[in-house]
């Protein structure tokens, strides 16, 4: 989840500039106070929304030509009892030349999501234009693969991790807690930001893979509404890179998330037709976002 920090900044008056830095607020709170306290505010949510934008661009040695660039942007309604959620996820391929299938447009390849814990998780084929079911064996999987998107208050407990490696600004309305890293490893962070478990089945050998690679840069941030110390917002910039096979692969990640309608959204019904007419797959290959 992750940084356009600059990009909005020209929309801000002089006034709405951060007047403070450090570890401690204006008013006497520590970076660990403010944590907790958002912490125990997110652990009451009931439902909110989501709105994320991520940028990928994987590029091979200096060839910036061969570079893949992929935009997606993603908006969830979730509820958490029971636990339900609906995501229409829009990915535009164009950098990559264009390989959705999408008859409508074939640089974007757009989908919906649906999942209810008494019904299951079901996510739209964007090329057939059909419905598939995750059998339940492969649910707690997906879901641990997400979770950091879904829960915030996980993400928080990841902050918490690191309580002496954080700075802490704010302005008026607002706290913004910026995550400093250093010697932070890469299994550990990729298990606490993605949810992974190397263990889990059909992700043997991803610890492996991760310690293949090597973080260059980490910008984590969270934005924390004063008055309900809700997260309102957060940003991440991560660069990683890796040697495979002599080629050096490096990979820039770029998330922004939006936060909103607190305890507003309703339990979210799977329509009908797609509870009849969704056919179970047997494996995530194909499945889009996996």
């Amino acid at each position: 989840m992750t940084n356009h920090r600059i990009t909005g900044i020209g929309f801000l008056s002089l006034t709405a500039l951060l007047t403070a830095c450090g570890n401690q607020s204006e008013s006497g709170e520590s970076v660990e106070e403010i944590v907790n306290q958002s912490q125990e505010a997110m652990h009451e949510l009931e439902s909110y929304a989501v709105e994320m934008n991520m940028t990928q661009h994987m590029g091979m040695g200096e060839d910036s030509e061969d570079a893949m660039v992929i935009h997606s942007e993603s908006f969830m309604d979730i509820t958490l009892d029971p636990m339900t959620f609906k995501q229409e996820m829009v990915m535009d391929l164009s950098e990559m030349g264009g390989l959705a299938g999408n008859d409508a447009d074939e640089t974007e390849m757009s989908y919906l999501s649906y999942f209810h814990e008494e019904d299951g998780l079901f996510v739209e084929d964007p090329a057939m234009g059909t419905w598939m079911k995750f059998p339940e064996s492969y649910l707690d999987d997906v879901l641990a693969m997400s979770d950091m998107q879904m829960n915030p208050q996980e993400q928080l407990q990841f902050l918490e991790q690191y309580m002496t490696e954080l700075s802490l600004e704010e302005d008026e309305d607002y706290y913004h807690i910026t995550l400093i890293t250093e010697d932070i490893q890469m299994e550990e962070l990729m298990e606490a930001l993605q949810g992974l478990d190397a263990d889990a089945p059909g992700l043997e050998g991803m610890d492996e893979l991760f310690g293949m690679m090597e973080l260059k840069e980490l910008d984590y941030s969270i934005t924390i509404a004063k008055d309900t110390y809700y997260q309102t917002e957060g940003t991440m910039n991560m660069i990683m890179a890796m040697d495979m096979m002599g080629q050096n692969i490096t990979t820039e990640q770029k998330t922004h998330m939006i936060m909103s309608q607190f305890n507003d959204i309703e339990p979210v019904n799977i329509p009908q037709d797609v509870l009849d007419n969704a056919e179970e797959i047997d494996d995530m290959h194909g499945v889009p976002g996996m």
